[in-house]
């Protein structure tokens, strides 16, 4: 019985880094731009499907995983285009247009590829790997650690980069960050093409390891904002804990009962909101 809790539990961390990747990416976009990006879940889906057909043509996997990371970063730098009119312009008006692109992305999908669920199973990504009482797959195991790498690298990136600077500054104090010299144009597109990239790259790697469907986009985008909602915005290492967290109680909670995952993710959500909405890992405003 302890081993098949040592395992789920790891199981879980590996579908968190997912969580992370796409919770980072999310709060990246909405922390330069506040802009509530609705089309997140399919570049997600987009990057996993051009990891398929690229890996599936016989292209090595590393590659495949950069090509869907760098179409998401083109797919984020489409948006950011498309969001230019309206950055002047009351929120609603932001998320009419994601939404707006959510769906001709979706059923752009669905028009090309159909809803059929697609994996690579990986042969060497599906090798066990045996830690002491824990057993799981070689792809768990990487993609756990490529999304922490990931993660790093946005840390790295948000604080010793003059563009990693802009784009925190610009979330914190847009008018301060303006007047200090900072271009916000460049530093919101890098944050938007940045935030897609990873978004792609959770796709890529999901992809590799089990199945997914174009149809989960849109469950996709809500776990992000899950994701965001718990950390409550703070720096990607706290969006990274509450997204390994989300995984760990998803895994956890089909030892008792498969179907319980979902129920158990939004139940924990909606608490959150009612008796902590600043997040788990967010100070309290002062009046």
């Amino acid at each position: 019985m302890m081993e098949l809790l040592l395992s789920t539990l790891a199981s879980g961390l590996s579908q968190g880094g997912i969580y992370a990747l796409i919770g980072v990416g999310l709060s990246l976009i909405f922390g330069a731009m506040h802009v509530v990006n609705l089309a997140h879940g399919e570049v997600l889906v987009a990057g996993a499907l051009l990891t398929y057909i690229a890996a599936s043509a016989g292209l090595p996997l590393p590659l495949a995983i950069f090509l869907g990371s760098a179409l998401g970063a083109l797919l984020g730098l489409f948006l950011f285009l498309l969001l230019l009119p309206a950055r002047r312009e009351p929120p609603l008006s932001s998320m009419v247009i994601t939404y707006g692109a959510a769906l001709i992305l979706l059923y752009g999908i669905l028009e090309l590829f159909g809803a059929n669920l697609r994996t690579l199973a990986y042969q060497e990504w599906v090798k066990p790997v045996i830690l002491g009482p824990i057993r799981l797959a070689l792809g768990e195991l990487l993609t756990t650690g490529i999304a922490l790498l990931a993660v790093a690298g946005v840390s790295w990136f948000l604080t010793k980069t003059w563009m990693g600077l802009g784009v925190r500054a610009l979330a914190q104090h847009r008018e301060a960050a303006i007047s200090l010299g900072i271009p916000p144009l460049s530093a919101e597109a890098s944050a938007f093409a940045l935030g897609s990239a990873l978004a792609a790259l959770a796709g890529s790697l999901l992809v590799a390891v089990q199945p997914i469907s174009p149809v989960a986009a849109p469950l996709f985008t809500v776990k992000a904002f899950v994701v965001v909602v718990l950390a409550g915005l703070l720096s990607p290492s706290g969006v990274a804990l509450a997204g390994l967290l989300l995984g760990t109680v998803e895994s956890l909670s089909t030892l008792l009962n498969p179907a319980l995952g979902e129920l158990l993710t939004f139940s924990v959500f909606i608490l959150i909101l009612l008796f902590k909405p600043e997040g788990l890992f967010g100070k309290r405003r002062r009046a």
